[in-house]
């Protein structure tokens, strides 16, 4: 284009120089030759430009699924002990939120950055070719700017890396919080879960804050590069035509507007450099994953070794490998026989999950050891570059000086793990772990269902089995048999939808004792040859855990069954034989006398003789009722879209931010009309026949756009200091208020099918950093653009109306169109890839939080083509709808050629009939071009803008139902109990999103000191019953009361801190015991806990 330009200001020049020979004839030809190439290169760029970004928004968003199926590959690969010291929350991150910011990197970023460059390398070339010295003279100020951006680039991923770093560990937080939020809820402490999160989000924030400095260091000398350029390049230039080292002004034009467009190209890769060079530092974390060692799989199979054969633990020791100074089995001798069925019995954390997780190959003796080595060299460099509170219940109070020096003292013994587990005469770790594992069929303490159908959980046992690649009828008929053995299809024919009844995440739609049945299930559908039970009937009701055991001894026939720090071994006569034995023992505490399963079936509870202390049996459901669970989950009500500027103005603390911001914008913006101005002027000293006169107005204009330069770089120093400063405040205010509002919400709330913990830590994580990402250099660029058409477009109108209003009226209102098309293109895309990278996060995140499962039922191949299968449909999606958004991308990054060439033709037009003077064009023309190119920077933020709304849209729409649980958790605490009278008065319950009703019109009281047990089948409403109890949930109809006084009327905190409650699956959070204990205490409180021990 600064051929065309060059070649039309030379003729413009000819023909308005006094005895000029070119008629008006010659110069309308050469006017509309030349209109027609800009035209032709209008049509040009709209090709190649809707190639590059289809090609590159397509490759942005297959790198994205490829990079995050790599990195689910590779987490499923990791050795277990390597996954439990990860947070489901900062698993998440690094698949959904720095995923994201590599997607955007390459989609939108990488290809304007390709685009500068190319831009940058033909300008030189042009400009090498018309007058290679001047280029070099001009190139001096552009080493200088090139030098300062790689320094700053470097500084900058550095403080980068550390917000990462910070903003992962208050990821992983949420995550861990998110996954237990009954617990959370129990314990009244969400202020306290609200404070540690935002510890980490603020010192995030600190060093988010410390990046500004170097933003502004970034910009400014950029852009003073790029006006000062233009000042030293007219002021050389006007030196070597006098000297006759330029052969004519069109070439000397070529060269100036070359050197124009070289340093604008540099402005314009700034963004796109900033962006990649996050999206550089983001991929650490994923490559560390995907670069992690593997675990070792053993190399025996099946055509050499055999699952059913005696399994021998031989001096066993072992230590995990986050507690190295303290073995958990100490020189371990047994067998276990083969088709028999043995119990390792002890006291709570003796060792037998340990035995589980060995025999499971979860942790291996002969590489633990190496672990413990690695621990103790990186010991040092740990602790001096990791924060010390990477846990999430962290509490700062320090341990006494005793404890330290004891703590120390340990530390120094790391203790070595030895001994061998033989599966007949071989060594289980050098068997390949995954056909093992298919041998085996596991129920945990805590079994895990994911998201599905009952079917489906069940049928993942076939994983693995010579049975997996049956046809769908034949799995439902092994399903059937499997749940008929563990007594699951009592329950599962009661549903409405029977084998295909959804169990919801985790399977929260079921109660404990289905849990453990349809885990039974999974376990023995592929007929494995040793069953392991690890403590399978603990936690759940006395009624469950009698089902539970007959089905567990139904299952247990004919096969090698592990039930349960070995203190007696013998056969099961043998051990009750043995009076005061440790076995017998516990077989005399663990036998409550109560009726049969056949009796419960046909509605005949007894009450336990065993109980003693029971005062009272309170008879809980009926088989006429219906399970509260049978029922499909509502679809969440829609909110609207909101403003984007509700959350961008709500902070009045960040107002004088945003009045400086906008002072360097008018700046900016104001001096690019300026510009256009002067370069009228330079374009215009031509004209005059005196040499010595056009040298002394070279000099003025030359220091001219100097003072220019300086007043552009305090511009866009203010640009990038507070802009960085802003965006910062408002994301880290957001992000803090955006969890607090999710985790103040009622727990109906969460079971919403749009609601896992696994979606909305994704959106926890991505949706501030998108705001950010807007609040950032990124919304000052159609800020600048606005004020830079605005002041382009009064100079030209003060220059020339007629050809002003052509242009901008022909012009402006397509460019406009194509702005709101590609908006409006880009929120629907991005609507879009929201929904299917929420799909995506949520299952990478149940994934995680199951991972033993996972592992267990050797379903990391499924998993993976799972999460394959879910990606190629976005994938797909994806494709057919960038084939329409990036034509309209390209059209609006195109259409200010089409302005050039129509403000070319138009004024060559006004000029042939001397109507303008060339002069006045000259103005007018690069006003109007310059206001084109500021509409094209508005336009440039399409994609960054549509992220933004769909992350303000779903901000606000989570805080909606907040506000009434903030307050109550914000009142105070009463410290003395609320009562102990408790009174269901004709309560009527369903669950909010299901049509079923649980109770109908229940009444009982229980009086003070009373020992009370609710009773019933699984499923009845028991769990349901403490729900109420602990305001989980309120009635619709009737009042539950507490000493007379309904507990709606008490505030949620003071009513919570006066109850305790233990769950069928309790919940621990990474940290120490002590940090477990005071979690939801008063801060003045869990400083003296020396009641707890």
């Amino acid at each position: 284009m600064t051929i065309v330009f060059g070649t039309l200001v030379s003729g413009f020049s000819d023909y308005f120089t006094p005895g000029s020979t070119t008629t008006e004839r010659e110069f309308r030809h050469l006017v509309d030759r030349e209109s027609l190439y800009l035209f032709l290169l209008f049509i040009g760029k709209f090709v190649l430009g809707y190639i590059s970004s289809y090609a590159f928004r397509f490759s942005g968003i297959r790198i994205s699924a490829t990079i995050r199926l790599a990195c689910l590959t590779a987490l499923l690969d990791l050795p277990v002990c390597v996954v439990d010291q990860l947070q489901t929350g900062s698993a998440t991150e690094t698949l959904t939120n720095i995923a994201n910011t590599i997607q955007v990197a390459v989609s939108d970023r990488l290809g304007s950055m390709f685009q500068g460059f190319a831009l940058i390398i033909t300008a030189y070339i042009v400009a090498f070719i018309y007058s290679w010295r001047l280029t070099l003279v001009s190139s001096s100020v552009l080493i200088f700017s090139a030098i300062v951006v790689v320094l700053n680039m470097t500084i900058l991923h550095k403080q980068y890396t550390r917000v990462l770093e910070h903003t992962a560990l208050a990821s992983g937080l949420a995550g861990e919080a998110l996954q237990g939020i009954r617990t959370i809820k129990s314990l009244g402490a969400e202020d306290e879960v609200r404070r540690r999160h935002s510890e980490f989000v603020d010192r995030a924030g600190e060093h988010g804050d410390k990046m500004s400095i170097w933003m502004a260091m970034q910009l400014w000398p950029v852009f003073f590069c790029s006006y000062a350029n233009m000042a030293l390049s007219f002021w050389a230039g006007m030196r070597f035509y006098s000297q006759g080292l330029i052969s004519g002004i069109g070439d000397l034009v070529i060269v100036l507007f070359s050197v124009l467009l070289v340093t604008s190209g540099l402005g314009n890769i700034f963004t796109p450099l900033q962006s990649i060079s996050r999206a550089s530092s983001a991929s650490v974390a994923v490559f560390k994953i995907i670069d992690s060692p593997k675990a070792k799989l053993g190399e025996l199979l099946p055509v050499q070794v055999e699952a059913y054969r005696d399994i021998k633990f031989e001096n066993v020791r072992f230590a995990y490998p986050n507690r190295p100074q303290a073995h958990v089995l100490n020189g371990i001798n047994c067998t276990v026989r083969r088709g028999r069925t043995t119990a390792f019995v002890g006291q709570s954390g003796c060792g037998k999950s340990t035995l589980v997780a060995l025999i499971e190959k979860w942790y291996s003796l002969s590489d633990i050891n190496q672990a413990h080595a690695k621990d103790a060299d990186c010991k040092d460099v740990e602790e001096k570059e990791t924060s010390p509170n990477v846990g999430l219940w962290h509490d700062n109070t320090s341990p006494d000086e005793g404890d330290l020096a004891a703590h120390k003292d340990d530390e120094r013994v790391v203790l070595q793990n030895s001994g061998r587990i033989l599966i007949g005469e071989y060594n289980l770790d050098e068997i390949n772990s995954k056909w093992w594992r298919s041998q085996l069929g596991l129920v945990q303490q805590e079994p895990v269902l994911f998201d599905g159908t009952i079917y489906e959980n069940v049928a993942k046992g076939l994983t693995g089995s010579k049975w997996e690649n049956d046809s769908r009828e034949e799995k439902l008929r092994r399903v059937k048999e499997a749940c008929s053995e563990s007594f699951a299809n009592e329950f599962i024919l009661r549903l409405p939808q029977g084998y295909d009844t959804l169990v919801g995440q985790s399977g929260m739609k079921l109660s404990g004792g289905q849990r453990r049945r349809l885990a039974i299930a999974r376990a023995i559908i592929k007929q494995p040859s040793l069953l392991i039970l690890d403590e399978a009937t603990s936690s759940i009701d006395v009624y469950s855990e009698r089902i539970v055991a007959r089905a567990l001894e139904r299952v247990s026939a004919g096969r090698t069954t592990i039930v349960g720090a070995v203190v007696e071994q013998g056969t099961h006569e043998e051990l009750m034989g043995s009076k005061g034995g440790v076995y017998a023992s516990l077989a005399k505490t663990s036998d409550p006398e109560i009726e049969s399963i056949s009796d419960r079936e046909n509605g005949q509870a007894t009450q336990p003789s065993s109980a003693g202390k029971i005062k009272d049996v309170v008879l809980v459901g009926s088989r006429e009722h219906k399970s509260a669970e049978d029922t499909t989950v509502k679809t969440a009500k829609q909110v609207p879209s909101r403003s984007i500027g509700c959350v961008l103005f709500e902070r009045k603390d960040v107002y004088p931010i945003y009045f400086l911001i906008l002072v360097g914008a008018v700046g900016a913006g104001a001096a690019v009309a300026i510009q256009a101005w002067l370069l009228a002027r330079v374009l215009s000293v031509f004209q005059h026949p005196d040499i010595a006169h056009q040298i002394r107005e070279a000099d003025f204009l030359s220091l001219m756009l100097f003072i220019l330069a300086i007043c552009v770089a305090v511009s866009y120093a203010i640009i990038g200091y507070f802009s960085n400063v802003a965006s910062v405040r408002v994301s880290t205010a957001n992000r803090k208020a955006y969890f607090f509002s999710i985790i103040t919400k009622p727990i109906a709330w969460f079971e919403e099918g749009n609601h896992a913990f696994g979606t909305l830590a994704g959106e926890l994580a991505g949706d501030p950093q998108n705001f950010q990402d807007l609040l950032g250099y990124s919304i000052v660029i159609p800020l600048i653009g606005i004020f830079t058409l605005i002041g382009c477009t009064i100079v030209s109108f003060a220059f020339g109306w007629k050809l002003s209003l052509v242009v901008i009226f022909a012009s402006l209102p397509c460019i406009l169109l194509a702005a709101f098309f590609r908006v409006r293109f880009e929120m629907t895309f991005e609507a879009m890839n929201a929904e299917v990278f929420a799909d995506s996060s949520k299952f990478a995140a149940e994934t995680i939080a199951s991972f033993r499962t996972v592992v267990a039922l050797t379903l990391e191949e499924t998993t993976v083509a799972r999460y394959r299968n879910l990606l190629d449909g976005h994938l797909h999606n994806a494709w057919k709808k960038s084939r329409f958004t990036t034509l309209i991308v390209a059209l609006s990054d195109s259409l200010d050629l089409c302005s050039v060439a129509l403000a070319f033709w138009y004024g060559g037009q006004l000029l042939a009939h001397r109507e303008y003077q060339a002069y006045q064009f000259f103005v007018i023309y690069t006003a109007l071009i310059q206001g084109a190119q500021g509409a094209g920077q508005f336009l440039a933020t399409g994609l960054n803008f549509a992220n933004a709304t769909a992350a303000a849209d779903r901000i606000l729409t989570r805080r909606e139902g907040s506000e009434q649980i903030r307050t109550n958790i914000s009142s105070s605490r009463n410290e003395s109990a609320v009562g102990c009278k408790v009174e269901f008065q004709d309560v009527s319950f369903k669950y909010p999103t299901r049509d079923v009703s649980v109770y109908k019109d229940l009444s009982f009281t229980i009086q003070p000191g009373e020992f009370i047990a609710f009773i019933g089948p699984s499923g009845c409403g028991k769990s349901t019953m403490v729900s109420l109890l602990n305001r989980f949930y309120d009635t619709q109809i009737g009042r539950i009361l507490i000493d007379n006084q309904d507990i709606t009327t008490i505030p949620l905190s003071q009513y919570r801190a006066s109850c305790s409650l233990v769950t069928q699956e309790p919940t621990l959070f990474t940290g120490t015991i002590r940090e477990y204990l005071i979690l939801g205490l008063p801060r003045l409180c869990s400083t003296n806990v020396a009641g707890l021990y």
